[in-house]
């Protein structure tokens, strides 16, 4: 049984979106390092660093695939 939400987000799913597979193993690898020994902030910091670094990554990759197509 599929619903219309069912099959919006598999649509969503074959379309091959880089951000979204990068997106959910960053939160992956946040979750892993959040749960260290050190402080919450620092965890914190971490995780927005990364991120922040994935989405210039997405975006810089985005960038040259449209630019050069």
């Amino acid at each position: 049984h599929m619903d219309a939400s069912t099959s919006r987000y598999e649509h969503f799913n074959e379309t091959g979106s880089r951000t979204s597979t990068a997106l959910s193993a960053v939160m992956r690898f946040c979750s892993r390092v959040c749960v260290s020994t050190s402080g919450t902030a620092g965890n914190a910091a971490r995780c927005v660093a990364a991120l922040f670094s994935v989405y210039v990554i997405g975006y810089l990759t985005g960038y040259y695939i449209h630019r050069c197509s």
